[in-house]
């Protein structure tokens, strides 16, 4: 059986992060796939600890080799991490300023100001000046997410422990002092104006390589909120938000071999209904009206075609058709959501 039936394929890319953890990735492959993964040059995260081949999966792409920038760009990229490692309240902040990305703000240093200088001396200011800027953006928001995916599992096993003080004092309490802490995915942690960086380096760097109509998937609720919410105050169709989103519930199989996953994917996707739920999310951009009530009238039945007692828990999916408006034509960076559809695949529903 290949990796990928046809039956059941539902192609997405991942937005916008150049990279996952598997687990992460086997959450989104419970019900979409093939998977496209946009890395920025000299990314080079390996998607799959195993030595199987996944390329039927996951397929990593890079930029066209005309926006790579200059060979020593790790080295201008460990200054930027090192800068940030010193000045952790401005140092993102004080490259953006330095690259001309941060408007009205006048923080910026020597040495932030130097590296782009010289990277702009060795490939010319006009073509690789936005290069430079856009791949270090990506690394460093790729950075910030590491970082909170790590901080959110060692908070996950200080959930699991049971309080130092548990049977030393004689009033009731938690038995856990970290249960009431929210997940890291809740809170933001980069500014909205910062996501809209990565937004304008993602697409400057990958515009090239998308399809009018791509599904672009995140796990990100953060990234779902900010999109739909700036989406909805650009005032865009007839429709409000209720009108274009869906949300339903789908096993999660991240704990399943990959070979396990596909098959009970491949016995699902293989019952009339989630064929016809499948047609239903690659043609919402032709019919979105008709094709949003179909996963509406569907959804409560979606998670009851896959066997029973499969995987781990369930996940919420998530589906958002950014509908171009009627009046007037979306210009700048948001005009490159226009047409698409974006889904959130997370553990609990979108609030």
């Amino acid at each position: 059986m290949n990796d990928i039936q046809e039956s059941h394929k539902l192609p997405a890319v991942v937005f916008p992060n150049g990279c996952l953890p598997e687990s992460s990735v086997k959450k989104i492959l419970s019900f979409f796939g093939p998977l496209r993964i946009f890395q920025p040059w000299y990314m080079d995260r390996v998607v799959f600890s195993s030595e199987r081949d996944f390329s039927s999966l996951v397929q990593v792409l890079h930029p066209p080799v005309d926006l790579k920038p200059a060979e020593d760009f790790r080295r201008t990229l460990e200054d930027f991490k090192k800068w940030i490692d010193v000045n952790p309240d401005k140092g993102y902040r004080a490259f953006l300023s330095a690259g001309g990305m941060d408007q009205g703000s006048e923080d910026t240093t020597w040495a932030i100001r130097r590296a782009l200088r010289q990277g702009r001396e060795r490939n010319g200011e006009a073509k690789l000046s936005p290069v430079l800027k856009w791949h270090i953006v990506l690394h460093l928001a790729q950075q910030l997410e590491e970082n909170r995916q790590e901080a959110e599992t060692v908070l996950g096993a200080l959930r699991e422990k049971n309080s130092p003080l548990k049977g030393t004092v004689e009033q009731e309490g938690p038995d856990n002092l970290f249960y009431d802490l929210p997940a890291f995915g809740k809170e933001a942690l980069v500014e909205e104006n910062r996501l809209v960086q990565v937004y304008e380096a993602w697409f400057s760097l990958f515009g090239g390589l998308l399809k009018d109509h791509e599904l672009l998937i995140t796990t990100n609720q953060h990234i779902m909120a900010h999109i739909s919410e700036t989406w909805q105050e650009y005032g865009v169709g007839e429709e409000g938000m209720a009108e274009t989103v869906v949300a339903f519930r789908v096993p999660d199989l991240s704990s399943l071999s990959f070979e396990d996953l596909l098959k009970t994917k491949a016995r699902a996707f293989d019952t009339p209904l989630l064929g016809e739920v499948r047609e239903a999310i690659m043609a919402v951009w032709e019919d979105p009206k008709n094709c949003l009530m179909v996963l509406k009238e569907r959804a409560e039945a979606i998670e009851k075609a896959f066997p029973e007692g499969m995987g781990n828990g369930t996940l919420w999916v998530t589906v958002y058709y950014l509908k171009p408006g009627k009046s007037h034509k979306i210009k700048d960076l948001w005009g490159n959501f226009s047409g698409k559809t974006l889904i959130l695949v997370s553990k609990e529903a979108r609030s």
